[in-house]
């Protein structure tokens, strides 16, 4: 996973300049019981120390925007499959 510019070139993320520019995003999914569950793992790539700092510091809440957002797919499986 990286920011990129128009040219699909790896840039610095515009909000956060220290974010590290490339993370190596690893995604496993495991059958337990009658349900899946979604491992997500991101680990900075050949990045700064400055990088590594910020996303030290800022990964600790980014369970929580993942979690609402596999809420929310989670609502719109759910409906597709009582439309289905």
């Amino acid at each position: 996973m990286a920011s990129a510019n128009d040219k699909w070139e790896v840039t610095a993320n515009p909000m956060m300049p220290d974010w590290p520019r490339v993370l190596l995003t690893t995604v496993t999914f495991e059958e337990v019981g009658r349900e899946t569950v979604m491992k997500l793992t991101w680990v900075p790539h050949e990045a700064t120390d400055a990088e590594i700092t910020c996303f030290a510091g800022a990964i600790s809440g980014a369970d929580k925007g993942w979690a609402a957002g596999m809420a929310i797919l989670e609502e719109l499986l759910a409906e597709l499959q009582q439309a289905a």
